[in-house]
This record gives C-alpha cells, sequence and structure tokens, in this order.
C-alpha cells in the first residue's frame, strides 16, 4: 500500500515531469514534449483564471457586465448598480478584437496608445526616482553628520577608511561610465582614458549581473536535485 501511494502520488508525478524536463540534456524526445506542452497550457490557463477573477470579475463583470445582464433578465439574483464609468474602459478593450477584422484593425491603435501613455506615465517618474536618485544617493552617501557611513560600516562591519575608499571607488566608477556615454566630446587625452575606465566598469558590471543570473539558475538546479533526492528518500529535508 505504501509503494501504491508513492506510486500515484503528487510527489512522484512532479518528479516525472521533472525528469522529463531533463531529458532534453540527452536529446529533444516525446517525454520532453509533452512535459513542455502540458506547462504551457498550466501556464496558459492558470493566467487567464488569474486574470479573470483579479482583474476582469472586480472590474468589469461585476461592476458593469453583470448589473446590465440582470436587468436584461439575462440573470438572476439581488440586482447589483451599475457603474456607467466602466464603460469606457469596456470599449477600449472591445477594441482589441477590431484586428480580428482587417477592415477596421486600426482602431486597434486607440487602446494601444492609452495603454502607453498611461504605462510611460506611470513608469517614467518610478524609472527616474530608482534609477536616477536612488543611485545618485547611494553614489554619495550623503546624509547629515555622513550618517550614511556610519551605517554602512555597522552594517557590514568595515572599518570606516574601507567605506570611505568604496564610496570614492564608486563615486568615480559612476563619473567614468558617464563620461563614456557623453559623445558630445571627443574621447581624446586623458578623458578618452577615463571612459575607457568606464568600459572596464561597465564589463565588471555585466558580468557580475550574468554571474547571478547564472547562481540564480544553479539554484534552482539544486532545487530540483534536492526534490529528486527527497523522492527517492535518500535524503530527509
Amino acid at each position: 500500500m505504501g509503494i501504491l501511494h508513492w506510486l500515484f502520488s503528487w510527489e512522484t508525478l512532479a518528479a516525472f515531469l521533472t525528469l522529463a524536463i531533463f531529458s532534453f540534456l540527452y536529446k529533444e524526445n516525446p517525454v520532453y514534449r509533452l512535459a513542455e506542452y502540458l506547462f504551457v497550457g498550466l501556464s496558459a490557463g492558470y493566467g487567464f483564471a488569474m486574470t479573470y477573477f483579479l482583474a476582469m470579475k472586480p472590474n468589469l463583470m461585476d461592476p458593469f457586465i453583470i448589473p446590465i445582464m440582470q436587468r436584461l433578465h439575462l440573470l438572476g439574483g439581488e440586482l447589483l448598480p451599475i457603474n456607467w464609468w466602466y464603460i469606457i474602459p469596456t470599449i477600449f478593450a472591445l477594441l482589441y478584437l477590431s484586428v480580428i477584422t482587417p477592415k477596421y484593425s486600426y482602431l486597434i491603435r486607440l487602446p494601444f496608445a492609452f495603454l502607453l501613455g498611461l504605462g510611460s506615465g506611470m513608469a517614467i517618474p518610478r524609472a527616474f526616482q530608482a534609477s536616477i536618485l536612488e543611485q545618485m544617493w547611494d553614489t554619495i552617501l550623503h546624509s547629515p553628520n555622513w550618517q550614511g557611513y556610519a551605517e554602512l560600516s555597522k552594517q557590514y562591519e568595515w572599518s570606516l577608511t574601507v567605506v570611505f575608499i568604496s564610496a570614492i571607488i564608486i563615486f568615480v566608477s559612476v563619473l567614468a561610465v558617464l563620461a563614456y556615454f557623453f559623445f558630445s566630446k571627443e574621447h581624446k587625452g586623458a578623458y578618452g582614458k577615463f571612459a575607457r575606465f568606464g568600459i572596464i566598469v561597465l564589463m565588471i558590471g555585466f558580468g557580475a549581473s550574468f554571474g547571478s543570473t547564472v547562481m540564480a539558475r544553479y539554484s534552482l538546479l539544486i532545487g530540483r536535485l534536492m526534490f529528486l533526492l527527497k523522492w527517492l528518500h535518500i535524503v530527509s529535508y
């Protein structure tokens, strides 16, 4: 009974699908394609369900569509109030379907333009705050009475000398990268050497980012391998 429970359990199914994905390391095969199609199908179904229950139902169906259907006697239940403001996003949503007909496909530009404009208006201030202001703040570590340096020294258990040197290196590196991307001045002489130092800083940054990505992938791999070992009762954690 224990073996049957082990064979026909969700953990066994998860282990089978994990091994099916790993089988691609040998070559592409029907088992891998089965797991791939299952993953894509489940992701699409889960994404649609999440979109419906978290976006469409509370923001479209409940305040607008369902009340109208109730008043047309297509649905029963307690009458819900109609929020007529929702007719505007409803029309914009329906305009996405205009791409089906070539004659009216140009109407899809309206919701796209609105979405891009709204998204840009919301994203630009956040990007400016995160990528420019915060970068400037972390570069100079400016705070009253140099408190930022003292807090950093305490956090990483570094001496204040090391913190000062690190801050200077970061500050000079940021200036070098900005100098490299400042094309209004020809990169010659001392300025050109300083700009080339910016290239080195960029390569170090890209290398660190790539290394972080690789380590994240290794973390996922180790997690799946540990799951398989636990499934085989080789490890107990």
